[in-house]
């Protein structure tokens, strides 16, 4: 079927098509050094493609976090894009499912995600003020820290977030 679409591992060659999407999906923002910076990661970041009539057309890339006590136990979901064109066809849900899913088999306890909690809410992610930032937020951004538990004693996890350094940033939280 021509509208369909899958979801893999991103691979190399896939990059430039990847960080063509970005600026179009977010021209406000530039995510392009992030998704570079994750591609290129190694074995501390996670990322998927969605591919539809052999073109890239959304990515996730998920990082490899934890807090005091628990590492290596979280994912942070960031960024998130689809092409313009193709918004509203659940490809982005798709590519959030697919994360859990692969979270979820592998052992993680929480997945976290900073973003629109309209969005995020739709595949299971709350307010989450147990596990905090590695920094600070705007008040009228909190909503937006959000988890989701992908075990039974996720609840149980709390303290800051540990990132990898690229997630050390003041300005990708909003600071």
């Amino acid at each position: 079927m021509a509208d369909t679409f899958i979801i893999r591992d991103a691979r190399p060659e896939d990059t430039a098509a990847i960080l063509g999407f970005y600026p179009l999906a977010f021209p406000e923002e530039d995510l392009v050094p992030v998704a570079q910076e994750l591609l290129s990661g190694g074995d501390e970041f996670l990322s998927l493609v969605a591919e539809k009539n052999g073109e890239v057309v959304g990515h996730v890339s998920y990082s490899l976090c934890g807090v005091e006590g628990a590492e290596n136990s979280i994912y942070l979901l960031a960024p998130l894009a689809v092409t313009p064109a193709l918004h509203k066809q659940g490809i982005g849900t798709a590519l959030i499912k697919e994360g859990i899913a692969r979270a979820k088999a592998t052992g993680f306890k929480k997945m976290m995600v900073f973003g629109d909690p309209a969005y995020y809410g739709r595949t299971g992610f709350v307010t989450d003020s147990a596990i905090t930032t590695p920094c600070p937020i705007p008040a009228e951004y909190e909503p937006g820290w959000q988890s989701i538990a992908l075990s039974d004693d996720a609840e149980s996890l709390s303290g800051v977030l540990k990132v990898p350094a690229i997630w050390q940033k003041p300005s990708l939280w909003g600071g």
